[in-house]
C-alpha cells in the first residue's frame, strides 16, 4: 500500500512537468505576440519566437539585455520603462500603446501588458511582458482619420437617439458651428420644424437595422439660415450607432428652382407670344377685311356716288390703321435691336402737346368726350426728338380717348420745376386692374387678352412710350384706383441746359464749314499748334457716319491709330481686346448713350481700361450738360462745333496728365 501511495505524487509531478513543458513550448512558439520575462531590474530572462519575430533580437541576443532598449529614446528619457514596472508591481498590471523600437532601429506601434511574477510568498521575482504589433492597424486608422478629415462630404457618427459622437471639419464649414457645439447637441436640435417628423421616422428604421439610402432635410446654420443636406446612413444597431454621409445640396436645389422658374417663364413667354400673334393676326385682318371688301365693291361699279365716297373713306381709314399697326411693330423691332434713332435737340414741349390734342379732338368729340388741355404759358426747352415726343403724347392721349366711354372726360396738363417738365394725361375711363398695373409698360402685355376683347390694338403703345421717354432721360408712370375709376399717366422729362429753342431737326456739325470743306477736298487743315499723336490709340464712338469719318481723318493725319465704333456696345467689346490711350464719345446714341457707356467703363478695374482718359464730344452744350458729363465720368466736355486745334490740344493735355500721374504713381510705389 505504501508503494502505491508513493507513486501517486511522483506521477503528479511528471504530469505537472509535462504540462509545464507544453505550456512553455506553446508560449515560445507563438509568433503573433512578443512574450518575454524580465527580472526585477527589467533584464530579459526569457524570450519567445514572437519576440524574436516582432522585435528582431534572437534569444541569445536578448537574454540579459535591459528591456528598456525596446522603448523609443524619448520614452527612455522620460523614464517610461521604470514607471511602467513600478505601476505593474504596485497595481498588478500596466498597459500601454505606443511606439517601440526594433533591433534595426525601425519603429512600430504596439500594445503591451506588463504583469508582475511573484513566488508563493508574494515576493516579486520579475515581470512578464506581452506585446502585439499594431502598426498596420495604426496605419489603417490614420488613413481612415485622414479620409474623415479631408472629405468634402459631411461625415458623422451618431447615436441612434440623434446625438453626435464624431463629426468631420466639413460639418463645421457648412453649418458654422464648432466641433464642441455639435458634439454637445442632437442633430434634431438643428432640424427645420417641417423636416423633424420625417427624420425621426428614418431614425426608427435605423434602429431596426435598415440603412437610409437617401434623405433630405434642412439644417439650421450658426447664422440662422437653413441649408439643404442630403444623407445616407448605415446603422450598426448592436453598437447603437449609425455612420452618416451628407452633402450640401442648397446650391443644387437653388439651381433646380431657377431652372424650373426659367422653364415657367419661357412657357409663360411662349403663351404670351401665341396670344400676341393671335391678336396681331386679328388686328391686321380686321382693317384688311374692310379694305378688300369695299375695294371689290368699287371694282364692280355697283355703288352709288355717296357709297363710293364712303367706301374710299373706309378704305383710307383702315389702311391708316393698318399702317399704324405696322409702324408699332417696326418700332418695337428697332427698340429690341437697338436701332431706334433719336435726333435730340433743344425745343419746347408745349406746342407739341397742343398740336397732338388738336389733332385728336375730332376723335374725342365723336365720342362726346370733354377734352381739355392746359400748357405752360412760359415754355422752357427740353432736349427731345420732336417726332418721338409727338408719338409719346399721341399714344397716351389716344389711349385715354379709346378707353373712356361716351360722355367721359380726358384732361392733358403740363407743369414744370427747376429741373423737369411733367405732362399728365388723366381720364375717367375703364381704369386699370391693380394686378395688371405693375406690368402695364411691358412689351406684348395687354390688360384684355381674352377672346372677347372690347378694344382693338396690339398692346405695344405703352411699351413704346416707356422706351421713348427713357431715351429722353425721363420716366413715365401709370396710376389707377381700379377698374371703372379712370387712370392717370405722367411723363417727366428733364429740362435742356440751354435756353436756345430751335425748330429745325438739323444735327449740329462737328467742325466748322471751313474745316469740313478743307477735309472734303483733301486740303491741309490750318492748325496753329499741330499735335503729334504718333502711336496714340484712340477709341472713337460716334453713330453719325459723316462725323465719324471726319474725326477719324483729322486724328489719323496727326499720327493716331483710330478704332471707330457706332455704339456703346461696340465700344465695350473693343475695350475687351484693345486698351485705348484716349476715348472720344458722342452722348446721344442708339441703345446705351454716352453717359451709360462711361459709367460702364469706370466700373472696370484700371488694368482693364477703367481709368482711360475720356472726352464727351456732344451737341449738348449747356452748363448742366457739362456737369452731367463730368459726373458720369468723362474727363472733358467739348460742345459741337469744335475746332481741330481745340480737340487735339485737349487730347494732348489728357495724355500728358496721364503720363505724369503714371510716373508719380510709379515713384510712390518704388522703395526709398
Amino acid at each position: 500500500m505504501q508503494v502505491k501511495s508513493m507513486a501517486k505524487p511522483e506521477e503528479r509531478r511528471r504530469t505537472y512537468r509535462r504540462t509545464e513543458d507544453l505550456y512553455r513550448k506553446s508560449v515560445e512558439d507563438v509568433r503573433d505576440y512578443a512574450i518575454f520575462m524580465t527580472d526585477r531590474e527589467g533584464r530579459v530572462v526569457n524570450w519567445n519566437r514572437g519576440a524574436e519575430y516582432i522585435l528582431g533580437y534572437s534569444e541569445i541576443e536578448a537574454i540579459g539585455k535591459d528591456a528598456a532598449i525596446f522603448f523609443t529614446p524619448e520614452d527612455r528619457a522620460n523614464n517610461v520603462p521604470e514607471l511602467e514596472m513600478t505601476q505593474a508591481a504596485t497595481v498588478g498590471r500596466a498597459e500601454d500603446e505606443r511606439w517601440h523600437v526594433r533591433r534595426d532601429n525601425t519603429r512600430f506601434w504596439a500594445s503591451g501588458i506588463l504583469s508582475p511574477v511573484q513566488d508563493e510568498s508574494g515576493a516579486l521575482l520579475g515581470f512578464t511582458k506581452v506585446m502585439r504589433d499594431l502598426t498596420e492597424k495604426k496605419r489603417l486608422e490614420a488613413e481612415r482619420d485622414s479620409f474623415f478629415t479631408l472629405s468634402i462630404d459631411l461625415l458623422c457618427i451618431v447615436r441612434l437617439d440623434g446625438h453626435f459622437q464624431r463629426v468631420n471639419p466639413a460639418f463645421w464649414k457648412v453649418l458654422g458651428y464648432s466641433e464642441d457645439e455639435l458634439l454637445s447637441s442632437s442633430l434634431f436640435d438643428f432640424l427645420h420644424p417641417e423636416d423633424r417628423l420625417s427624420t425621426e421616422l428614418e431614425y426608427e428604421g435605423l434602429k431596426r437595422g435598415e440603412p437610409t439610402i437617401f434623405m433630405e432635410n434642412r439644417f439650421r446654420g450658426k447664422d440662422g439660415s437653413y441649408k439643404w443636406l442630403a444623407w445616407s446612413y448605415f446603422p450598426v444597431p448592436e453598437e447603437g450607432l449609425a455612420y452618416g454621409v451628407g452633402r450640401d445640396t442648397t446650391q443644387l436645389r437653388q439651381m433646380h428652382e431657377d431652372l424650373r422658374n426659367r422653364a415657367e417663364d419661357l412657357e409663360k413667354a411662349n403663351r404670351e407670344k401665341d396670344e400676341f400673334l393671335a391678336i396681331l393676326s386679328h388686328e391686321l385682318r380686321t382693317p384688311l377685311t374692310s379694305i378688300l371688301g369695299w375695294s371689290r365693291l368699287l371694282r364692280r361699279g355697283h355703288l352709288e356716288e355717296g357709297d363710293r365716297t364712303r367706301a374710299v373713306d373706309i378704305i383710307e381709314r383702315n389702311a391708316e390703321a393698318q399702317a399704324r399697326l405696322i409702324e408699332d411693330l417696326l418700332d418695337i423691332s428697332r427698340i429690341i435691336t437697338g436701332k431706334l434713332k433719336m435726333d435730340l435737340q433743344p425745343l419746347p414741349l408745349a406746342p407739341i402737346v397742343e398740336n397732338v390734342v388738336n389733332e385728336l379732338r375730332p376723335s374725342a368729340e365723336a365720342k362726346k368726350l370733354s377734352l381739355k388741355v392746359t400748357t405752360d404759358e412760359n415754355p422752357v426747352p427740353i432736349m427731345g426728338d420732336p417726332t418721338r415726343l409727338q408719338q409719346i403724347i399721341t399714344n397716351l392721349v389716344s389711349n385715354a380717348i379709346k378707353f373712356t366711354p361716351e360722355g367721359g372726360r380726358v384732361e392733358v396738363s403740363m407743369d414744370k420745376n427747376e429741373s423737369e417738365v411733367r405732362v399728365r394725361v388723366s381720364d375717367t375711363g375703364i381704369g386699370i386692374n391693380p394686378s395688371v398695373l405693375p406690368f402695364i409698360f411691358e412689351r406684348f402685355k395687354q390688360a384684355d387678352s381674352t377672346d372677347v376683347r372690347t378694344h382693338s390694338g396690339l398692346g405695344l403703345g405703352l411699351a413704346i412710350v416707356n422706351h421713348l421717354v427713357a431715351q429722353h432721360g425721363g420716366s413715365v408712370t401709370a396710376e389707377s384706383e381700379g377698374q371703372g375709376l379712370g387712370s392717370v399717366f405722367t411723363v417727366t422729362i428733364p429740362l435742356a441746359a440751354s435756353n436756345q429753342i430751335v425748330s429745325s431737326s438739323a444735327r449740329v456739325e462737328l467742325f466748322s464749314p471751313q474745316v469740313r470743306a478743307a477735309l472734303a477736298h483733301g486740303l491741309p487743315v490750318n492748325m496753329q499748334t499741330p499735335q503729334n499723336l504718333n502711336g496714340v490709340r484712340v477709341l472713337l464712338v460716334e453713330d453719325e457716319t459723316d462725323t465719324r469719318e471726319l474725326l477719324t481723318t483729322i486724328l489719323e493725319r496727326c499720327g493716331a491709330q483710330v478704332t471707330a465704333t457706332t455704339s456703346a456696345m461696340g465700344a465695350m467689346s473693343t475695350i475687351e481686346t484693345m486698351l485705348p490711350d484716349v476715348l472720344i464719345s458722342d452722348i446721344a446714341m442708339p441703345g446705351a448713350n454716352g453717359y451709360e457707356l462711361i459709367q460702364q467703363i469706370r466700373s472696370k478695374p484700371p488694368q482693364h481700361g477703367g481709368l482711360v482718359p475720356a472726352i464727351a464730344l456732344t451737341a449738348h452744350a449747356g452748363a448742366v450738360d457739362r456737369r452731367r458729363a463730368l459726373v458720369a465720368g468723362f474727363n472733358v466736355h467739348l460742345a459741337k462745333p469744335v475746332e481741330p486745334d481745340e480737340l487735339l490740344a485737349v487730347i494732348a493735355g489728357l495724355l500728358n496728365h496721364k503720363k505724369t500721374a503714371d510716373q508719380s504713381f510709379s515713384e510712390a510705389q518704388s522703395p526709398a
